[in-house]
């Protein structure tokens, strides 16, 4: 069972309003609820292995409450202005390296993508599918070694 660990202050559905008049995203209900019941901490367990790698989150991002620059409103208006970064995802967590975990809003809605930055140019290596959706992706988490 998953549990989460230094959460910010409870959100309710009008900060869930604000997110989509600042953003003009409109959040998913299964990563809604999610942020509704947890608003960023660090899940435990925090880590997704795949046949390569091991991704680690570090914190959930955060809906209102938050850092102004680490928030999730700031951090998904930041990175769609980047032109590495692809459109339609969604970041929701970081690892410790400050790469993001993303929500996919595209063909592929729900899906879930980990963005290693130091591979931008290389589409086999710049987005890593892990998971079909959010809860599969988040019943897949295990203890870091």
């Amino acid at each position: 069972m998953i549990s989460f660990e230094n959460t910010s202050l409870a959100i309710s559905e009008a900060d869930i309003e604000n997110f989509r008049k600042i953003t003009g995203l409109e959040i998913p209900d299964d990563l809604k609820n999610h942020f509704l019941k947890y608003n960023g901490g660090r899940p435990i367990p925090s880590c997704f292995e795949n046949d390569f790698d091991k991704f680690c989150i570090r914190s959930f991002l955060v809906i209102a409450h938050g850092d102004e620059n680490c928030g999730l409103e700031n951090t998904y208006l930041d990175l769609r202005s980047n032109d590495f970064f692809s459109s339609g995802y969604l970041p929701f967590a970081m690892d410790e390296g400050g790469d993001y975990f993303l929500y996919s809003m595209r063909d592929d809605f729900g899906s879930i993508y980990f963005n290693q930055s130091e591979y931008y140019g290389d589409p086999d290596r710049f987005m890593i599918k892990l998971s079909d959706n959010f809860e599969k992706f988040l019943n897949s988490l295990k203890e870091c070694d």
